[in-house]
């Protein structure tokens, strides 16, 4: 096709490799009717070799059409995993950043990562915090997934709570990538306004959900210098 982005071996299948010091990832991936685009499930596999009974990330990854569509990825972040002996909880282990980074890096700086956080299934504590923070008015780059998909290098967070067209599946935060210098500038600045807004005046009176919302909101005003 015109303008595909042509890569090969296939940018999914660089996600596999070691997550910590105890789990590899394994991926499994369906290619789709549109050339550009696929549907991908990420499992973890334990030191004994046993894959997790159900995926811990899956969506679809597209690598856009050139020049005209940048890529991206729009999927549901699951962080239990269930072993045939043990389970594991990828938030507690800190391993959830660690997992959305080398997904971040499967995706140019321009383009997008879009996370649902409203599920029809099991929704794990980060998932409940998220929705719950944002409908505390806590900015959607300082509730828990927003955060995670400020560690892949996405500047700006919005808040899909009625997904465009209302086609595009459950509410979902959306990681907007910087098409150049300009644009990042601009989206660290209006990042850091809403960040200093919050800490300054709060958002809710649910200390559970504000206390970790202002420490990540500083993490990211240190981060972003600006």
């Amino acid at each position: 096709m015109k303008g595909l982005i042509a890569m090969n071996p296939h940018p999914l299948l660089k996600l596999e490799g070691t997550l910590g010091r105890e789990y590899a990832i394994k991926v499994v991936r369906k290619q789709l009717k549109k050339a550009e685009q696929s549907f991908f499930q990420v499992f973890l596999v334990d030191s004994s070799g046993s894959d997790s009974k159900q995926p811990v990330f899956e969506g679809l990854y597209s690598l856009g059409i050139e020049p005209y569509i940048d890529g991206w990825i729009d999927g549901h972040y699951y962080e239990d995993a269930e072993f045939r002996a043990a389970e594991l909880n990828l938030s507690r282990t800190g391993l959830d950043s660690e997992l959305f980074k080398k997904l971040g890096k499967i995706l140019k700086t321009s383009w997008s990562f879009m996370v649902a956080y409203e599920t029809f299934g099991k929704a794990g504590r980060t998932l409940l915090e998220t929705s719950q923070s944002l409908n505390c008015g806590i900015p959607p780059i300082a509730t828990p997934i927003g955060y995670l998909l400020f560690s892949t290098g996405r500047l700006k967070i919005k808040d899909w709570y009625f997904p465009e067209g209302g086609n595009e599946g459950m509410p979902k935060l959306e990681g907007i990538g910087a098409v150049d210098r300009r644009h990042a500038a601009r989206m660290r600045k209006e990042s850091a306004a809403e960040l200093r807004l919050f800490l300054k005046k709060g958002a809710c009176r649910d200390r559970e959900l504000e206390a970790p919302a202002r420490k990540r909101a500083a993490e990211v005003l240190k981060s972003i210098k600006y």
